[in-house]
């Protein structure tokens, strides 16, 4: 089997900071049409049923290097071996094991967290299809994984990913999950907490990074807060102006008193696939349903959605106006503020 990639990563882990958190690393190579992302971090932060498949005790003593190959933004199967060398010279072989699911496909190895402050990992991975060699010598990992330069959008929206990246500001990169992925997990949850994590939780385990994740909709008190979670696909996928159709035609005659809605956004940020602390922040936007569309921005129930505090429909906010008052406005507002960015 030819060796698609070697590459070298110098770890700076001692114990304490292992007790204190993930292992700082977070990092991608690229060679030609194919990425390697890997991480590391200690397997107490490991899901219980992924440390069983892996066959790792979960503890703060046991480190994890996690490791996933894409192409053509999907993930592929690989071959990946590697080691890890101390600063006594020895040398100790890394058995990964491959774990799919929910169409991820990535490589866990465990490892004894080490007593001394450097480590070196030896990382090969060697696609079925492809046989070039590459060489990395190594190299200082970077700081703390909540030193944010960059988080995956768990979304195809690309609405979406730029009005949350005008939020969020210049500080950190949003990527969309597509550059990575054209797989849409399964929203099985039955609130919008419970989705936008599954779907953190998904792009990082696909992408390697940490993840964020919206999970947003219109809460109709009449409909006793339909669509809700369904508010995407509820003209059955149809699109937007199938689903202000079947919304319009659900509050026909209803006065409009009794029409009153929220947008919700719950935000979740996760550092890595299995983080058992999700940062959750969640926005509310209350205002009422109109009796037809009016205004061309925005998308989404954006034209029916009538905004008391400005007078006007959500479509007709300039994208700036919006961006500061809007669920997702006020979700990240919060989020910013866990994040402390400024």
């Amino acid at each position: 089997m030819s060796r698609l990639a070697i590459f070298l990563l110098t770890a700076c882990l001692g114990a304490s900071a292992m007790a204190a958190g993930p292992i700082d690393s977070n990092r991608q190579k690229a060679f030609g049409d194919i990425t390697v992302h890997y991480s590391t971090f200690t397997s107490s932060f490991l899901q219980p049923e992924t440390a069983q498949a892996v066959g790792v005790v979960r503890s703060k003593n046991k480190g994890l290097i996690n490791v996933s190959v894409i192409k053509g933004m999907e993930p592929v199967a690989a071959q990946v071996t590697g080691t890890i060398k101390d600063l006594t010279g020895k040398i100790e072989k890394l058995i990964f094991k491959q774990i799919t699911e929910k169409g991820a496909i990535y490589y866990l190895a465990p490892y004894t967290v080490p007593q001394q402050e450097h480590r070196t990992f030896t990382i090969n991975v060697g696609n079925r299809r492809q046989g070039p060699r590459f060489q990395f010598h190594p190299r200082t990992v970077p700081g703390r994984i909540m030193n944010l330069t960059q988080l995956v959008l768990a979304s195809h929206n690309a609405g979406k990913l730029k009005e949350l990246q005008a939020m969020l500001g210049e500080s950190v990169q949003l990527r969309s999950i597509g550059e990575f992925s054209q797989v849409e997990p399964e929203e099985t949850g039955l609130s919008f907490v419970e989705n936008a994590i599954l779907k953190a939780r998904n792009a990082a385990r696909i992408s390697g990074l940490p993840a964020l994740a919206d999970d947003s909709g219109l809460a109709v008190d009449f409909l006793g807060g339909a669509p809700g979670i369904y508010s995407a696909r509820y003209a059955d996928g149809k699109g937007d102006a199938a689903n202000n159709a079947k919304l319009l035609d659900a509050l026909k005659d209803v006065p409009d008193a009794m029409r009153g809605a929220q947008f919700v956004c719950v935000l979740a940020l996760v550092r890595h696939a299995d983080d058992p602390l999700p940062i959750l922040c969640e926005g509310l936007w209350h205002g009422r349903i109109l009796h037809a569309a009016s205004g061309e921005h925005g998308f989404g129930y954006d034209p029916l959605f009538w905004v008391p505090e400005r007078n006007v429909s959500s479509a007709e906010l300039s994208p700036a106006d919006k961006n500061q008052i809007s669920h997702r406005a006020r979700a990240m507002a919060l989020l910013r503020q866990r994040l402390g960015l400024k």
